[in-house]
C-alpha cells in the first residue's frame, strides 16, 4: 500500500486521505513492486502485469518506473522521486519525466 501512495503521487491525483508511514527502511524499499490492487487511474486501464521500480540514483532522489502492458504493447511512465521532509521517510513527491 505504501507504494499506493507514490503512484497516486505520479498522476497528480490528491493522497491528502493517505496517511504515510514514516519510519520506512529506503534501502528495503526500492526494488521491484508488482501490483494487487490499484486505485482506477488512465494510465492503468486495461493494464496487465503492472509494476513499479524504485532506484536510489546517484543525487539521493529516486528513480520511478512504473509500467504495465495492454493488448500485448508495454506502456511506460518515467519520473523522479525525493522525500520533501526526513522526518517522514515514506512520503514521496514524484516528477514525471
Amino acid at each position: 500500500m505504501k507504494g499506493m501512495g507514490i503512484f497516486s503521487s505520479i498522476f497528480g491525483r490528491s493522497t491528502k486521505h493517505i496517511i504515510p508511514i514514516c519510519n520506512v527502511d529506503l534501502k528495503r524499499y526500492l526494488g521491484t513492486w508488482y501490483e494487487i490492487a490499484r486505485f482506477p487511474h488512465p494510465f492503468e486501464k486495461d493494464l496487465e502485469n503492472v509494476t513499479a521500480t524504485y532506484n536510489l540514483r546517484s543525487d539521493g532522489r529516486i528513480e520511478v518506473i512504473n509500467s504495465g502492458f495492454k493488448n500485448g504493447m508495454k506502456k511506460v511512465v518515467k519520473g523522479v522521486a525525493w522525500i520533501p521532509d526526513t522526518n517522514c521517510m515514506g512520503k514521496l513527491l514524484v516528477r514525471i519525466l
